[in-house]
């Protein structure tokens, strides 16, 4: 399954200019996902493209938001694919995407692998 999602920057209550936070739209279930960012208007020394943050359905009773729980990527890289091996906590999650907040546009892709995975004995 491939998800392509193009976001621009807007303007917040208090008039910064930024892409907020995502959900992808979808839910997965693979221990592997490639995740592609490109980004149209960036310098050449950018590299840092964000987090994807694994969400999963979780009772965390006595916070603010008690129904989801995290788990966060390493540094992406912009203009790169990056295959992640995230961890199983639970049958399926959901994926959100945090861009640095100097984009004026991001293009995410996502790649779930839904071949079996062969582990060795």
């Amino acid at each position: 399954m491939r998800t392509t999602l193009y976001k621009k920057a807007v303007k917040s209550r208090d008039e910064r200019i930024f892409i907020p936070s995502f959900d992808t739209g979808n839910t997965y279930s693979s221990q592997l996902i490639a995740i592609g960012i490109s980004v149209e208007n960036s310098y050449d020394s950018w590299r840092f493209g964000g987090y994807i943050c694994q969400e999963y359905p979780l009772a965390c009773f006595g916070y603010i938001n008690n129904s989801k729980g995290f788990y966060r990527s390493n540094k992406l890289l912009i203009n790169n694919v990056s295959i992640l091996n995230v961890n199983l906590l639970s049958n399926s999650y959901r994926l959100r995407y945090f861009p640095p907040t100097y984009f004026a546009d991001v293009r995410l892709q996502v790649w779930e692998y839904q071949e079996p995975i062969l582990t060795e004995a």
